[in-house]
C-alpha cells in the first residue's frame, strides 16, 4: 500500500479496489469476520506516512487481496558504528643510562681531572729537554723538540727613497755623494702644467736640499717628424739628429753644459777655502708629451758633461731621468 504524506489529501478511492470511505461510526468491529474482496481499515493503528523523496516516484502498486491486512513499513535499519579495537601496546624495555656530571668547584680538583684523562700530558720533564706546556695537539703529532720562541720582526725606521706613484719611478740616489753629481730631470707640460706640478717632480726625483738651476722649454722647438715619432723617442740619436737641427736647440744645449761647468768650478773653490760646498746641481727640460724633444736635449746636455769629464780625467756623475717618456717600437731601452 502507498502512503501518502500527510501535507498532501488523499484521493477518492476506487470503488472496485477499495470501496468507498465510510466514516468511524460505520466501520467493522475489530472482531467480526472479514468479508472476501471488501476493504477492511484498522483505525486502531493509523500508519504513518514515510519519508518522501521528490526523487521518487509512485508507483502504480498492483491490487491485492482485500483480505489481508497490511501493517505499517518496517523502520530503516540503522546503521551501528563498532569502533576498531586499538593496537596493542608493545613495550619494548630500554637499558637506562645514567649519566653523572661532576661539576668542578675549585682549580684544584679541575687539574686532578685533567690529569686522570690525560696522564701523558702532566708527566714530569726530563732535564734534556726544557721544560714546556703541552696541549692536546701534541698528543696528534710525532715528538718534536722544543724549539726557543721566534722573535717578531721590527719594522725597519730607515728612511725610503721610493715613492710609490702612478707614473714610473725611479729611486732616488743616497744622501751625500762621494763624487759631484748632475741631475737632468725631463717631464711633460700635458701632465706637469704648473709650477705647483713642477715643484712636486722636484721634490719626489731628487735628493733633498739640492740646488735646481732652471728648466729649459723645448715646446717651441722645432719637433721631428709624425713616422719618426711613432718608431723613436729622444733617445735615439735619430730623433736627437732632427731636434738639433734647430739652431736654438743647439744654443740650448751649449748654454747648460757652461752652467753647470761653471756651478762645479764655484763649489769646488769654495771647498778649497775652506767653506761648505753643494756637490750636487739640477736641471729639468721640458716639452709637449715628454718622449721627443725634451729627452734629446737632456741626453746630449749629458753625453756633453761626461765627455768633458772624461778628457779632464775629473770623477763627476750625471744621472738623466725621464719621467714621462713613452718608450719607442725601435728603442733601444
Amino acid at each position: 500500500m502507498y502512503y501518502y504524506p500527510r501535507h498532501e489529501p488523499r484521493p477518492p478511492q476506487h470503488p472496485l479496489r477499495g470501496g468507498f470511505s465510510r466514516s468511524a461510526d460505520s466501520k467493522w468491529p475489530a472482531r467480526s469476520s472479514y468479508a472476501p474482496r471488501y476493504p477492511v481499515y484498522d483505525y486502531h493503528a493509523e500508519p504513518r506516512a514515510a519519508p518522501y523523496h521528490r526523487s521518487q516516484r509512485a508507483s502504480a502498486a498492483s491490487p491485492r487481496d482485500s483480505y489481508t491486512r497490511f501493517n505499517p513499513p518496517p523502520a530503516p535499519p540503522r546503521r551501528v558504528y563498532i569502533p576498531a579495537p586499538p593496537p596493542p601496546r608493545v613495550y619494548i624495555p630500554v637499558p637506562n643510562r645514567h649519566v653523572h656530571f661532576d661539576l668542578p668547584n675549585s682549580s684544584s680538583r679541575t687539574h686532578h681531572t685533567r690529569k686522570r684523562s690525560h696522564p701523558d700530558l702532566h708527566r714530569p720533564s726530563t732535564p734534556a729537554h726544557p721544560s714546556r706546556k703541552r696541549s692536546l695537539s701534541d698528543l696528534h703529532r710525532p715528538h718534536a723538540p722544543a724549539q726557543p720562541p721566534r722573535r717578531r720582526a721590527e719594522p725597519s725606521r730607515q728612511p725610503s727613497f721610493y715613492t710609490l706613484r702612478p707614473e714610473p719611478v725611479l729611486p732616488r740616489p743616497p744622501r751625500g755623494p762621494d763624487e759631484p753629481t748632475i741631475h737632468i730631470l725631463t717631464y711633460s707640460l700635458r701632465r706637469a702644467p704648473s709650477a705647483s706640478h713642477h715643484s712636486a717632480l722636484l721634490r719626489t726625483y731628487l735628493p733633498p736640499s739640492t740646488p735646481h738651476l732652471y728648466t729649459i722649454n723645448a715646446a717651441n722647438l722645432t719637433p721631428p717628424p709624425g713616422q719618426i715619432c711613432a718608431l723613436y723617442s729622444g733617445v735615439s740619436r735619430t730623433v736627437q739628429s732632427y731636434v738639433l737641427a734647430d739652431a736654438r736647440a743647439r744654443k740650448a744645449v751649449a748654454q747648460a753644459v757652461d752652467e753647470l761647468l761653471e756651478f762645479g768650478r764655484r763649489e769646488r773653490r769654495r771647498q778649497r777655502e775652506g767653506r761648505q760646498g753643494q756637490r750636487a746641481v739640477a736641471l729639468s727640460v721640458c716639452c709637449e708629451l715628454g718622449t721627443h724633444r725634451s729627452v734629446a736635449i737632456a741626453e746630449r746636455i749629458a753625453g756633453e758633461v761626461r765627455g768633458w769629464a772624461r778628457s779632464r780625467g775629473v770623477g763627476v756623475r750625471v744621472r738623466v731621468v725621464h719621467v714621462h717618456r713613452v718608450r719607442g717600437e725601435r728603442d733601444e731601452y
